[in-house]
């Protein structure tokens, strides 16, 4: 009985993987992600210190251009505007605050009846800018009194005049005082360099008036 021989050596079935080769593929999958996290800390690095020697190189041309813009103006000059400038200041706030309480005596001299005598003024200031001036005079009647007290009324310079303190003297004149506040717009300093509010502006022009006082038939 004849037997025959096979002389294939191909398998019928594939080899299966060995344990060995599984190993060998995880390996490789791991230094390649590992590969690719080094090379992007590499390019992530290289990119910082390119980005800080930028700034390096842009802040040194900066100052260098701030050095020359420096050069270019004389210090010496610029610490003089620097003076004058605080001076302006100081002077403009001066300015402001400063008054001029002689116009004081124009307004008066518009607003004094001829039968009026006045023989005392005081002026005082608050520190929080309030002017007061108060008066006291002679008349010859307790009619002029009022008269005077109309006139008063009229300049707006003035503001809450009060008469007071009537007596009648051994002359027979009649005695009166009269406090009143002085607007702080009338005493500035500052409208008055500028020629604004006036002694003829405080009231209106239809009164007559005299260089001295006005004339009131009696």
């Amino acid at each position: 009985m004849d037997t025959q021989v096979r002389t294939s050596f191909i398998p019928k079935k594939a080899i299966a993987a060995t344990p060995s080769s599984r190993r060998g593929g995880g390996v490789g999958v791991l230094f390649f992600v590992a590969l690719l996290l080094f090379l992007a800390s590499a390019a992530l690095a290289g990119g910082s210190f390119a980005y800080s020697q930028y700034l390096t190189q842009s802040i040194s041309s900066k100052s260098d251009q701030l050095s020359r813009a420096r050069a270019a103006f004389e210090p010496a000059t610029i610490q003089d505007l620097m003076r004058l400038e605080d001076r302006l200041k100081y002077s403009k706030q001066v300015l402001d605050t400063h008054v001029a309480p002689s116009v004081i005596f124009n307004l008066l001299s518009e607003h004094t009846l001829s039968t009026v005598s006045l023989d005392k003024m005081e002026y005082s200031r608050t520190p929080d800018g309030e002017s007061t001036v108060s008066l006291s005079g002679t008349t010859n009647t307790y009619s002029d009194i009022a008269l005077q007290s109309d006139e008063i009324g009229k300049a707006r310079a003035l503001k809450n005049a009060i008469f007071s303190g009537f007596a009648v003297q051994d002359s027979g004149r009649v005695s009166f005082s009269v406090s009143a506040n002085v607007d702080s717009g009338f005493l500035s300093y500052r409208s008055v360099l500028a020629g604004g509010l006036s002694p003829s502006s405080a009231v209106p022009d239809t009164h007559p008036t005299a260089s001295t006082s006005p004339t009131r038939p009696q």
